[in-house]
């Protein structure tokens, strides 16, 4: 939908002051949207208040729905948070009679306390039916029973006892808690009704897994599982990353990995091939020189050290790259368990913690710094847009993990075959940033056709390959033809940039039901936001979408600025011409005409005395 150019009276209603955007999904109960303010209303200050007054009447929502606040994620009960543009955030999400309802989530930003902008995801069911019939106790026995482990975490009382030392919380354990929240049947994508149901985190030690399982609270029905713990899958044999300088600790007349140091905390611990943390130990060293001929053994135990430095690498990277303070931009501790089980052929991301197998039939010791950086990266997704684990979203979740493998790597190990991910661990490759379907499994390199495409709701470790496509392509540009058949021809414009805007789209504008068609809009905002309009970071984000499939090519459009009244500073731009005609400039105003091509002043145009000007 496009925006008009047009002056306006600040009296007039909100309602006229953004430009909107709206996608549907789900036979149009859930909606997605992006509002921009007009640009020629200039001096307009919302509050809190004016903004969820706003969102109401602008989406048409039903009554019984609020927006509310959330705190900031990561932060001490913060609303809000500033950015290094100056950008101040603000987070909600939507309720129904006083009941979240869940992965609704929509995005605020103001600049210079003005609103800027507004994105996310609503929904707009009337008359959900919130009575519960089934008692808390009840849910948590379905959810259990749905999982079936054959162990729980709660259930050791040393893994409580850890969970308690963490966070310096006596009553703390991991016993399933559960919230009564609005949530639809993800196991039915006809279902279009909401239920009330118990959102209940299950953590299973054996086998080792975890989960959001949501019960209804009528029926004890399962309506959706969301993982919490991420999974790499792939194979792959263990290299190293040479000789390099690690971050320990003295304890005693020894020394064991654990670092603390340039605003870094990272600790690395020995599973023993067990399950339990609370048992885990610490590598130790007499001299700190943790040589090969010392740890290169039967056990793998370098593979600690590969962990170690992995993790304060990726550390430094983001705090280096993006100032962001570890995976919750408030200096969580970054810990690591190596060796954990026997015969383990996977490392995961838990939520809290990062955990390496040593493998078996398929993978050695999973602790190469692609892994690694990609195991934290999901962390960093959790405490950011929190993308959901499944379907589109849950392939952008994986992608990101790929792209900031590539990122750590180019940052701190630049020699290595940055584009592939677990090339150290095995071949072949477990991704091919630069070639998808070479990828092991192969995956698709364009959305909507072409080899290996089999739909949206394809596994995310398959799908991701698009937008890891993408970022290969926005860094180092690509012509051909992708699997649709469209031709294209991208320069690149550098991981050094590329970063920047996929880090700014993912912890600004994503939110947790992102597709690939809002990731664009996002990923082409946050190069506006960097970059300017017309940019060529702009055009080469867009063209890098393009040639994978997800939305047209840039486009130089011209901006028709006729029939006008000016009165207050007002600022046009088009990535192409302006034309201007039968427009007059008063009351002190200042007129801004910003073409990436040309002004042409048609007819009948005039600047009051006192008013201004200028053309960029």
């Amino acid at each position: 939908m496009k925006c008009m150019k047009a002056t306006k009276l600040i009296s007039l209603l909100i309602l006229s002051v953004f430009c909107q955007v709206l996608f549907s999904q789900n036979n149009d109960i859930v909606k997605s949207f992006n509002f921009t303010v007009d640009e020629t209303v200039t001096d307009l200050r919302l509050s809190r208040i004016d903004i969820t007054r706003t969102l109401n009447l602008k989406l048409a929502i039903p009554e019984n729905y609020e927006f509310v606040l959330q705190v900031i994620k990561g932060s001490n009960e913060r609303m809000s948070e500033k950015d290094e543009l100056g950008y101040v955030h603000e987070r909600y999400a939507q309720y129904y009679k006083g009941i979240k309802i869940e992965h609704s989530d929509v995005r605020v930003r103001y600049l210079n306390d003005l609103f800027v902008s507004a994105n996310g995801e609503y929904i707009v069911a009337p008359n959900i039916d919130i009575s519960v019939i089934l008692s808390k106790e009840k849910a948590i026995e379905k959810a259990i029973e749905y999982i079936g482990a054959k162990e729980y975490i709660w259930e050791n009382e040393a893994e409580n006892n850890w969970l308690k030392s963490i966070t310096n919380d006596e009553t703390a354990s991991f016993y399933p808690k559960s919230e009564i929240v609005v949530c639809k049947n993800s196991f039915d994508f006809k279902d279009t009704t909401f239920y009330v149901a118990y959102k209940i985190d299950i953590y299973a030690k054996d086998p080792i897994r975890r989960d959001y399982v949501f019960v209804d609270a009528k029926t004890g029905l399962i309506l959706a599982v969301n993982p919490i713990l991420v999974n790499v899958i792939g194979t792959a044999e263990t290299r190293y990353s040479g000789s390099r300088s690690i971050s320990t600790q003295q304890f005693g007349n020894s020394y064991r990995l654990r670092g603390y140091d340039n605003n870094r905390s990272v600790e690395t611990y020995n599973m023993n091939r067990g399950t339990s943390y609370a048992a885990a130990t610490d590598f130790t060293d007499n001299d700190n020189y943790w040589s090969a001929a010392e740890y290169d053994n039967a056990f793998k135990n370098n593979g600690a050290l590969d962990a170690h430095w992995g993790t304060m690498m990726t550390y430094d990277y983001f705090m280096n790259i993006h100032g962001r303070d570890s995976y919750d931009n408030n200096g969580a501790v970054l810990r690591s368990y190596v060796h954990y089980s026997v015969n383990y052929d996977n490392a995961f991301w838990d939520g809290l913690r990062m955990t390496y197998g040593d493998g078996f039939t398929r993978f050695d010791i999973l602790t190469s710094l692609d892994v690694v950086a990609h195991e934290i990266g999901h962390g960093i997704t959790q405490y950011s847009a929190n993308l959901v684990y499944s379907g589109e979203s849950g392939a952008l979740n994986e992608s990101f993990s790929d792209i900031w493998a590539v990122c750590v790597q180019n940052y701190a190990a630049p020699n290595k075959q940055i584009w592939l991910i677990g090339d150290e661990i095995g071949t072949p490759p477990l991704r091919n940033m630069t070639n998808p379907h070479l990828s092991s499994p192969p995956q698709p390199n364009t959305y909507g056709g072409g080899l290996y495409w089999t739909g949206p709701n394809a596994g995310v470790h398959t799908n991701s390959g698009i937008m890891n496509h993408w970022f290969y392509i926005l860094s180092v540009g690509k012509s051909g033809t992708n699997g649709i058949g469209n031709a294209y021809n991208v320069a690149g414009i550098g991981i050094s940039k590329a970063e920047k805007i996929a880090y700014r789209a993912l912890t600004v504008y994503m939110t947790s039901g992102t597709n690939f068609t809002n990731a664009r809009t996002h990923t082409i905002q946050a190069a506006i936001d960097l970059y300017g309009n017309c940019s060529p970071e702009v055009l080469g984000v867009t063209n890098s979408w393009y040639a994978v499939g997800v939305g047209n090519q840039f486009q130089n459009t011209t901006v028709n600025f006729f029939n006008q009244i000016v009165t207050t500073n007002t600022t046009i731009t088009s990535c192409g011409d302006i034309n201007v005609q039968h427009v007059r400039v008063r009351n002190g105003a200042k007129l801004t005409l910003d073409a990436a091509g040309t002004v042409n002043i048609i007819s009948d145009f005039e600047v009051d005395l006192g008013s201004e000007f200028e053309i960029r």
